[in-house]
């Protein structure tokens, strides 16, 4: 049987392998409302000293930057509606 995501919980495993520093020590998904995010998680050092994890939640289905071949472009003139009445 396949694993089945309980509603308003989610799962975070531990990133054995970093590709750079900035890369969350733990990854994984959660399920919250009906919709499936990536869940992004790293240990930090507060000013007191104490350790905590920063989170950061992304819609599964929006890519992340990493996973964009092409980077975002200005539309072309000629791609441009020049039929909207501006005024």
């Amino acid at each position: 049987m396949a694993f089945e995501q309980k509603p308003n919980s989610g799962t975070l495993f531990r990133n054995e392998e970093k590709r750079t520093e900035n890369s969350p020590d733990a990854s994984g998904t959660a399920l919250i409302g009906g919709v499936k995010y990536k869940i992004s998680g790293w240990i930090k050092q507060g000013q007191n000293g104490k350790r905590f994890t920063s989170l950061s939640f992304k819609p599964a289905d929006e890519p992340s930057y990493a996973d964009r071949r092409d980077p975002p472009r200005k539309p072309m003139r000629d791609e441009i509606d020049d039929d909207i009445p501006w005024g």
